[in-house]
C-alpha cells in the first residue's frame, strides 16, 4: 500500500517513514500541505497513494482547506488526519478518520480499514484514541522504570526490522529530543512559551511513537504547563527530561548487550 505521509516536522516524518517502511508500506513524504499537492498531482495519473496521512496543525495550507485541494487533485486516496490534540468539526470537514497522537501502527491500520468500509458506505469518519500512558507496559527495574519503556512497542519493533535498524531509530529518536529540550532551555530563558511547548509537543510524539514512555509523559506535562511557572522550576523539569532521557539511553545500551 502506498501512503503519502505530510508533516511539517522533519523528525517526525522520518520516524514515521522508518516505521511504515519496516511494515511494508511504500511511503513518500511531505513537509507540508503545498508540497503534498504537488506530489499528489504528479501521481494522480500514474500511481497515486491509496492514503494520505496529513498532521492537522502546519503552517501554510492545513486542516480542511488541505482535505479539500487534496480531493481536487486526486479523489482516490483515503485521507486521514493526525493531531497532538482534539480538533473541531470544521477542521475534520471532508476527511476520512482522524488519529489523535500518539497512536501506533496497529491504531493506523484500524483507521485505514474502516476509513475504507467507512468510505463505502458513506459513513462518517471515525475518532481514534489510543492511550498515552501505558502503567502496567513499564518495566520494573529501578532504573529501567525511570526510563519507561513500553516492551510491546519495542518488541514489535524488533519483529518488524533488523536490529541495526532499530537502533537507528532509537537513536535517532533520543538525539533529537536532547536537541529540543536545549530549545526548551533556550526558550525558556527568553520566556517564549510558543517554541517552550512545541518543542514538548515533538519531542511527546517521537518518544510515544518509540515507546520512550517516561519520555513522553514528561514531555507531555511540560507541553501542558508552558511556562506558566516559575523558570526556576520549569529549569528543573527540563532537567528530569534529560535525566530522564539519559537513563532510557543507558536502559537501551545494556539490551542491546544483553540481547
Amino acid at each position: 500500500m502506498r501512503i503519502l505521509l505530510v508533516d511539517d516536522d522533519a523528525m517526525s516524518r522520518e520516524l514515521w517513514t522508518m516505521l511504515l517502511e519496516a511494515e511494508g508500506y511504500s511511503v513518500e513524504a511531505a513537509g507540508s500541505g503545498e508540497e503534498a499537492l504537488a506530489l499528489l498531482e504528479r501521481a494522480a495519473q500514474s500511481k497515486p497513494p491509496e492514503v494520505v496521512l496529513t498532521d492537522l496543525q502546519m503552517p501554510g495550507i492545513a486542516g480542511a482547506a488541505l482535505t479539500h485541494a487534496l480531493r481536487s487533485a486526486c479523489a482516490t486516496p483515503l485521507i486521514l488526519v493526525m493531531s497532538g490534540s482534539r480538533p473541531t468539526a470544521d477542521a475534520l470537514a471532508g476527511c476520512d478518520g482522524f488519529l489523535l497522537k500518539p497512536f501506533t501502527i496497529e491504531a493506523l491500520e484500524e483507521a485505514i480499514r474502516t476509513a475504507g468500509m467507512a468510505r463505502k458506505q458513506a459513513h462518517a469518519p471515525k475518532v481514534y484514541v489510543t492511550e498515552v500512558l501505558k502503567q502496567d507496559s513499564l518495566t520494573t527495574q529501578a532504573e529501567d522504570d525511570a526510563g519507561g519503556l513500553d516492551e510491546e512497542i519495542f518488541n514489535r519493533l524488533n519483529k518488524a526490522m533488523p536490529r541495526a535498524k532499530v537502533q537507528e531509530l532509537y537513536a535517532l529518536c533520543l538525539s533529537d529530543a536532547k536537541q529540543r529540550i536545549q530549545r526548551m532551555h533556550e526558550a525558556s530563558e527568553a520566556g517564549n512559551d510558543v517554541d517552550f511547548r512545541s518543542a514538548a509537543h515533538a519531542i511527546k510524539g517521537g518518544c510515544g511513537m518509540i515507546g520512550a514512555v517516561g519520555l513522553q509523559s514528561l514531555a507531555g506535562a511540560l507541553e501542558e504547563v508552558g511556562l506558566s511557572q516559575q523558570n526556576e522550576g520549569t529549569k528543573v523539569t527540563l532537567e528530569q527530561l534529560m535525566v530522564t532521557c539519559e537513563k532510557f539511553e543507558r536502559m537501551l545500551g545494556r539490551r542491546w548487550v544483553c540481547e
